[in-house]
């Protein structure tokens, strides 16, 4: 994982993973407040027990504290997550987005609107 970006109120980070690993990796958990855009690739994130696949043609949002497992069934894939700091996050996304409430979606919609505002709150 590389920082790429740095902003007032966000940071951005490519992310690669190049093994394949069919089962769960472990526990990952993080501290920050996230949008993930994947760019290549394939993988499955697993949140209690909730799974999704993630493509390139999905963005999902990760909160912090959540605990999260990922398996590449088919190899590795690469990213662009970007970490928003909590009075940034509040500013888009309120005080009811809450743990637990992780999303995923189809680009466009909640995520592009998530970059968008960034953007503007950035300049």
């Amino acid at each position: 994982m590389s920082e790429v970006a740095r902003l007032p109120g966000a940071s951005g980070w490519a992310v690669e993973c190049c093994a394949a690993h069919p089962g769960w990796s472990d526990v990952e958990v993080w501290d920050d407040h996230r949008l993930v855009l994947v760019r290549g690739g394939h993988f499955l994130r697993r949140i209690g027990t909730r799974v999704a696949m993630a493509d390139p043609t999905v963005a999902y949002l990760g909160a912090p504290g959540e605990v999260e497992r990922f398996a590449h069934p088919a190899g590795g894939d690469r990213c662009t997550s970007i970490s928003v700091r909590p009075e940034l996050w509040r500013a888009i996304a309120g005080d009811h987005w809450t743990l637990g409430r992780s999303d995923s979606r189809r680009r466009g919609g909640l995520p592009d609107d998530v970059m968008a505002a960034a953007t503007r709150s950035a300049v």
